[in-house]
């Protein structure tokens, strides 16, 4: 439990312009359903509808430039009081960031991340060190994230964020909410290659 940590985004509105993002998104036929990683769509193990920010129209990312960077700065913040909690994660690992594209999740009601997995699970995704997860709107019952081994679940609030180790101690599935919708944005910390450019 000590390597979970949650934390809260003080300006709500960042939700909210979120999840308006993805709806605008969703009209433009940009959001896909969700897959497993790269892989093929199983509804019965995630069923949810997935924006990768990567594929924001510009148009809409420039919209939306300026609730992106109050988010990704509150980010930053929570990053680094983990970090600073955990300082072997500065000082014996080479230096991460934020270099894949974190997604916008729509879970419909009885929908979810049903099977249980890790974040780093594979080659393509073996530099993954570090998730982040934001709820970005209240549930009264259910949606949270189960930790397996941990015996925990983290309840959904708007605005909570939760970072855990990317790695197989922290295996983690959703919990169904069965009569409303769940909207997250997730992503990671992943170790730099020299020449990567940064997201985040």
């Amino acid at each position: 439990m000590q390597f979970i940590r949650e934390y809260q985004i003080s300006d709500l509105g960042i939700c909210d312009a979120l999840i308006r993002c993805f709806e605008e998104c969703q009209a433009l036929n940009v959001v896909h359903r969700g897959r497993l990683g790269t892989h093929d769509v199983r509804p019965e193990l995630k069923d949810s509808y997935d924006l990768t920010l990567a594929n924001i129209p510009p148009p809409l990312r420039d919209a939306y430039a300026d609730v992106f960077d109050a988010y990704f700065t509150a980010l930053a913040e929570f990053a680094n009081d983990y970090m600073t909690t955990f300082p072997h994660l500065r000082s014996h690992t080479r230096p991460c960031s934020i270099n894949e594209p974190p997604n916008i999740q729509h879970y419909p009601p009885g929908g979810g991340f049903f099977e249980e997995h890790y974040e780093n699970a594979g080659p393509m995704v073996a530099r993954r060190v570090l998730t982040f997860q934001t709820y970005l709107n209240d549930i009264e019952e259910g949606g949270g994230t189960r930790f397996v081994y941990q015996d925990h679940v983290a309840k959904p609030a708007r605005g909570k964020t939760v970072l855990w180790p990317a790695g197989y101690t922290h295996v983690h599935c959703g919990v169904v909410a069965p009569r409303e919708d769940k909207y997250i944005i997730t992503g990671w910390w992943s170790y730099d290659e020299p020449s990567e450019r940064r997201i985040a």
